[in-house]
């Protein structure tokens, strides 16, 4: 996810439907069927990676930031305060 409302969003969601967020654990990663170039029985080049998957892998750490810093506001915003006055 790299749009920022949609983040919000999810954390949003995670709030009503869970009633708070205790625990973040982001992971950054798309598989693709191919690496930057992939080779046939031949050993020639078979096939390279777009420039668009390219793009969709090397924004996924744009998504793990947005995740995680809308989840922290609404964790400290949600949170219990305990006092031991």
């Amino acid at each position: 996810m790299t749009n920022e409302e949609d983040c919000g969003k999810l954390a949003d969601f995670a709030v009503e439907k869970f009633g708070g967020i205790n625990l973040v654990a982001p992971f950054a990663g798309i598989i693709k069927d191919g690496l930057m170039v992939a080779t046939d029985a031949k050993g020639r080049v078979a096939m390279k990676m777009s420039l668009d998957q390219f793009q969709s892998v090397k924004h996924q750490p744009t998504g793990v930031f947005l995740t995680v810093r809308e989840c922290v506001e609404r964790m400290i915003n949600t949170a219990t305060r305990v006092s031991f006055a």
